[in-house]
Parts: C-alpha cells; sequence; structure tokens
C-alpha cells in the first residue's frame, strides 16, 4: 500500500480506500467461517478482489526515475519493511496478553509462532495452501499482500531506470516476469523467506503501470470529460473485456495461494489481462464517486492509510471479539452470525482508522511534552 499517489487525483484515493474497505470486509465477512473451502465468492466479488493489482500498479504509474536503486528503497521500501517488522513482533505479544486478561491463553511458544507466520518464515519450501493450524494470537491477515509488495520493489526498482525510458523494454521485462511467474506456479509453487514467491507478480504489475504512465492514463481521465463518448470508450472496452474474461476463466480470490485458475500457470495470463483491463474501469469508477457528496470523503481517508488498515485490521478485530468469542485455531476469526459480522466489519474499519489518523499526532503530542519536559528541566538544572 505504497503512498505514491499524487495528491491532486483525489480519484486513486477513492479507489484504494474503497479496495482496502472490501479487503477487510472479506476478511471479516468471509475468513470468519472456519473453513477455508468457503472463500470461493460470486464473480462480481471476485472482479473486485482484482483490485488489490491497483496498488502495484499505481506504485509503478508514478515511479520517478533518476533516484536510483538505494534511494528508492529507502524512500519506499525502508517505510514499509520496519512497519512489517515492528507489527509482526509487537502485536501477536499484545494480542497474547490480552488473550491471557481474557482466559484463553495458550502456550507462550505460539507468540514465536505468530511471530513467524507474520514474517512468513513458517513451512518454507512446501507447497502453497490452506493452512491447518492458526495461532490466536496471530493478527497478521494480509501481511503476505505486503512482503509481496515490498519484494516487488525490489526487483522495480532493480530495473527501473534502466529501461523505463523504453516502452520496448518495458514490454520485454513484463513478459519475463510473467514467464517465470507461470512457470514457478506450474512447477514449484512453493513458499520462500517473506513470501518473496509473489514478488515477479507485483514487479510485473508495477511495469504495467509504469507503462500505462507513459500515455498518462491517469491524466486523461482526471480531465473528465464526461460529456464526450471518446472519453468513456476505453472504459467501455475494457468493463465488457475484463467482464467476459472473468466469466471464461474465473480469477478466484487465491492468489496468495498462486491458484489463478484451471489451467496451472497459463492461468496466470488471463489473470493479469483481467487486472489491467479492471485498473481502467476501476480508476474511471473511482472518478464518478470522486464527484459524489460526504462518501468520496470516507473512501479518500482510508485510501490514505490503506498500509495502516492492512496492518491492524486483523488486531483490532481479534481484540474486539475476544471478550465474546474464542478465538479458534482453525481460522482467523471465530464463526459469527451475518450481523455479528457486519458489525465487527464495521468496529474494525472505525477504529482502525482512528488508530492511523490520531495514533501519529497523539506520540507526536508525547514526544513535544517530553522535549519541553527535558527543556525545563535543563534550564533549572543550569
Amino acid at each position: 500500500m505504497a503512498e505514491a499517489t499524487v495528491s491532486r487525483y483525489e480519484s486513486l484515493d477513492v479507489l484504494k480506500g474503497f479496495i482496502i474497505i472490501v479487503v477487510v470486509i472479506a476478511h471479516l465477512m468471509v475468513t470468519s467461517t472456519g473453513s477455508e473451502s468457503d472463500r470461493g465468492m460470486p464473480i462480481a466479488m471476485q472482479i473486485m478482489y482484482l483490485g488489490l493489482m491497483s496498488f502495484f500498479i499505481i506504485s509503478g504509474y508514478f515511479y520517478r526515475p533518476g533516484r536510483g536503486f538505494v534511494e528508492n528503497i529507502k524512500r519506499r521500501g525502508t517505510q514499509l519493511f520496519l512497519a512489517l517488522i515492528i507489527c509482526s513482533v509487537a502485536l501477536p505479544i499484545i494480542t497474547y496478553v490480552w488473550l491471557a486478561i481474557l482466559g484463553q491463553s495458550s502456550d507462550p511458544s505460539d507468540i514465536l509462532e505468530a511471530m513467524l507466520r507474520s514474517l512468513y518464515l513458517y513451512d518454507l519450501f512446501t507447497p502453497m495452501g490452506p493452512t491447518d493450524t492458526y495461532f490466536a494470537c496471530a493478527t497478521s491477515v494480509g501481511y503476505y499482500f505486503l512482503w509481496v509488495m515490498m519484494g516487488g520493489f525490489l526487483i522495480f526498482y532493480g530495473l527501473a531506470d534502466r529501461i523505463m525510458n523504453d516502452w520496448r523494454k518495458l514490454i520485454v521485462a513484463i513478459i519475463v516476469l510473467l514467464v517465470a511467474y507461470m512457470l514457478f506456479v506450474e512447477f514449484w509453487p512453493n513458499r520462500l523467506p517473506f513470501y518473496f514467491q509473489g514478488a515477479p507478480l507485483a514487479a510485473l504489475f508495477m511495469f504495467a503501470g509504469a507503462l500505462l504512465a507513459k500515455y498518462r492514463f491517469v491524466e486523461k481521465v482526471e480531465v473528465f470529460a464526461w460529456r464526450s463518448p471518446s472519453y468513456w470508450l476505453p472504459c467501455i472496452v475494457c468493463l465488457i473485456a475484463g467482464v467476459m474474461l472473468c466469466i471464461i476463466f474465473p480469477p478466484g480470490i487465491k492468489f496468495d495461494w498462486a491458484i489463478f485458475g484451471d489451467y496451472g500457470g497459463l492461468s496466470v495470463i488471463p489473470y493479469m489481462i483481467e487486472s489491467l483491463l479492471m485498473f481502467v474501469v476501476f480508476v474511471y469508477v473511482a472518478k464518478i464517486v470522486a464527484k459524489l457528496p460526504l462518501l468520496p470523503k470516507l473512501l479518500n481517508l482510508a485510501g490514505q492509510h490503506t498500509l495502516g488498515l492492512l496492518l491492524y485490521h486483523g488486531f483490532v478485530a481479534t481484540m474486539i471479539l475476544a471478550p465474546f468469542y474464542i478465538i479458534p485455531t482453525t481460522s482467523w476469526f471465530p464463526v459469527m452470525g451475518l450481523t455479528n459480522r457486519i458489525v465487527a466489519a464495521v468496529a474494525t474499519l472505525v477504529i482502525c482508522l482512528v488508530i492511523c489518523v490520531y495514533g501519529p499526532k497523539v506520540i507526536e503530542k508525547i514526544r513535544g511534552r517530553r522535549s519541553a519536559d527535558k527543556g525545563k528541566t535543563e534550564k533549572t538544572s543550569g
């Protein structure tokens, strides 16, 4: 969830906000059934889930050459990496203590297992797929996506400055990454440390975003020439083609398991095309929504804090559910009725947004007070 978007493109913050809200709701509404076999969703939801690739595309779209690999990793990768490390270590400990207070204590070794799961250093080099055992204090649902983004940055920034100025090299990079990932999916879909197996897919979409930037796609949509038939033509064509492809080749929601369809590695090809086609549609829709009253403000706010929402929502959901349910070891969240799931999802989103918006401000105030107290102490002692 890189913060790469230029502030004047409000529609992209609206798009990011919508996607992250869908993800949080999907996690609370679907994975709480306690059965991974129930993760199948209607085609409409599968299409919306393709929006996750938009984060990679947007990261590539707003890349600007010239900083170099080291500087780019410092600016974009370091923040993400530190956030992942801190949350992977701190949140399992806090959750374990909270569960212990509520009488749901487990073996202290679960804390270490939860950390390994958050860092994706468990069951390495084994086939990907559903996990039989979860740990109650492991609240890292969705972290795989952030690790995939981190790995994508390493590949993308390592090559970007060398090929960004030539659209032919961009296409070659996309093809090479696509073929490499197809071979991986077909012949060796195993877990790698820090979920690096998804890095080529992320980098592929980042380069696709860079290619779209050459044609200033987002800028053209932002003009919002809504009275012009030619303005809507790309949206209509991509919508029809994208939906038809998704019906013929359902993308599913299991790309984190390297499952893209019924055709093994070849299924990655329609998945990539579907994602790009629907990205075009999503940007148009986001631009329309950005013109509406009230709703864009909420989506814009969520879009500005996608990283925090993805990092915290599993943790927050567990914290608010634990007093009322036994946190299971067979799924991320307990089995709940529909009404309770909706309430839990809304409460989780609200609390996460409050943490993201006001948390940094509270920390800054505390630091300011400490600095002021320190200055007074130094003057008094002097």
